[in-house]
């Protein structure tokens, strides 16, 4: 990789990429934002909660369809809803996850 010139100083290490725990990286991070929809959602959240019915306006989805997505996002922890019936909101792990997406979008540009 020195070769290739890919890191910016002859200093810099690769990380331990080796370490990275697969299946949990995956169910917990990438599956749940790698859907169009589930990545709308939670980015409708970032900024303040929303209703389920503010949810399903916003993507167009009817309850069983829309549901599917918030459980996905629900068990993945980056969103919780206020109590049953309640406002849904974005945890301090969806709004890092969505903030590190934003970062790596903007350094492409």
């Amino acid at each position: 990789m020195k070769a290739l010139q890919i890191y910016k100083s002859t200093e810099a290490k690769a990380p331990n990429i080796s370490a990275i725990p697969e299946e949990s990286i995956v169910d917990g991070i990438l599956d749940p934002v790698s859907n169009k929809t589930r990545l709308q959602i939670l980015k409708a959240l970032y900024y303040e909660p929303k209703t389920f019915s503010a949810l399903s306006e916003l993507t167009g989805l009817r309850a069983g369809n829309l549901l599917f997505h918030l459980q996905k996002l629900l068990n993945s922890g980056m969103v919780i809803q206020r109590h049953e019936g309640g406002d849904y909101m974005i945890t301090d792990k969806g709004y890092k996850v969505l903030t590190m997406i934003t970062y790596y979008v903007n350094t492409l540009q």
